[in-house]
């Protein structure tokens, strides 16, 4: 629906909304002029948007430290899978030196 944007007391206003057939469609168009925001939804507004922006953070920073706990989960699987082939070639060593 469009909505328009003009002063309620103009005298188009009134002679706009007359040329409406329904009068639930005045009705919108009037509330919709009528809209203005008071100081509370602009706090509201704001404060919504500083909690967007907080959430927004730490989902990032979640995000990060999930990234860098693989990370590091991924370093010690290599180390392990290293260490573990040290110790399977010192074994075979070991072997070959005990059947001599």
């Amino acid at each position: 629906m469009q909505q328009l944007h003009l002063p309620l007391l103009s005298p188009q206003n009134k002679q706009i909304s007359s040329n409406f057939s329904s009068q639930d469609t005045r009705n919108s168009i009037l509330n919709s002029l009528t809209e203005r925001k008071s100081p509370k939804n602009i706090f509201n507004e704001n404060k919504t948007g500083q909690l967007e922006r907080k959430s927004k953070y730490f989902t990032n920073l979640i995000v990060k430290q999930s990234e860098d706990q693989q990370s590091e989960t991924k370093n010690i699987i290599s180390r392990q899978e290293k260490i573990e082939n040290e110790l399977k070639m010192k074994n075979q060593i070991l072997a070959c030196d005990l059947r001599r």
